[in-house]
């Protein structure tokens, strides 16, 4: 592809995220608080052992995950980044401490080892090309401090195969103002390991199918999170996301 194609596919999405509903508040309008919970506990559940205090929501529109984590996980410095300026303003007026950066996530702008960890959530998905993904999570991994946490979610191909003409990546059928790409856990993990990270597992999360969790409640989020740790090859037929969890290669802090 193209380096005008990318900017071009790259931009249209970006005017569509300024001028539509936030992604955060999208997701409490369309599924229930308990599909949202279940991915923002699956992505959260790792960063309570992690050492260190900054931490990097990569793609971090209106903030669902910074207000979760703040309130669960208080007193950390936050830091997030999105190309979209109008999200940002909606997550800027919310009340606890960050630093918001409006930018590309390919062209991460930090210098050195910064984060202790980092997250990203349904964001890499839609960056147009192999290289340029690569290129993002290359960026995050550089960021990181030796053996930094990072958590990444992402829709799962064998779950999402219908939402684009040829099963793998291009256009949103129902959204043609997003480019999709749509990954396994094979090429997640090749991904991952080429960008430089290690010890990375991938489970199948948001398994407990949206109608009964209204009825089950947080029933739904234990056994959903069951799924995903004792039954992993089920989790990750039946997810409708992945979550990889990884580090940079390093030794990690005292």
């Amino acid at each position: 592809m193209k380096k005008e194609d990318i900017k071009f596919l790259k931009e249209r999405e970006r005017k569509f995220r300024e001028g539509d509903l936030p992604f955060g508040a999208w997701t409490l309008q369309t599924k229930t608080k308990w599909w949202n919970t279940i991915e923002l506990q699956n992505v959260l559940n790792p960063l309570t052992r992690q050492k260190g205090r900054k931490l990097l929501d990569v793609g971090c529109s209106d903030g669902r995950f910074l207000e979760y984590f703040n309130k669960k996980i208080p007193g950390k410095v936050l830091f997030g980044i999105d190309f979209a300026f109008n999200p940002l303003k909606v997550l800027n007026k919310l009340g606890f401490p960050k630093h918001l950066i409006c930018g590309d996530v390919c062209e991460m702008p930090f210098k050195g080892q910064v984060f202790d960890a980092a997250v990203s959530i349904q964001v890499v998905q839609h960056i147009p090309t192999r290289p340029e993904r690569i290129r993002c999570l290359k960026g995050i991994c550089n960021g990181l401090t030796e053996g930094g946490l990072f958590v990444i979610s992402l829709v799962n191909q064998k779950r999402w195969h219908e939402t684009v003409e040829n099963g793998k990546e291009g256009n949103s059928v129902n959204n043609p103002s997003l480019y999709v790409y749509l990954y396994d856990p094979e090429d997640l993990a090749q991904d991952l390991d080429e960008a430089g990270f290690v010890d990375i597992k991938i489970v199948g999360i948001n398994n407990v199918p949206e109608k009964y969790l209204k009825w089950i409640g947080v029933l739904g989020v234990w056994a959903d999170f069951g799924i995903s740790q004792l039954i992993t090859s089920l989790s990750l037929r039946r997810g409708c996301y992945l979550l990889a969890v990884c580090r940079k290669k390093g030794k990690l802090g005292p």
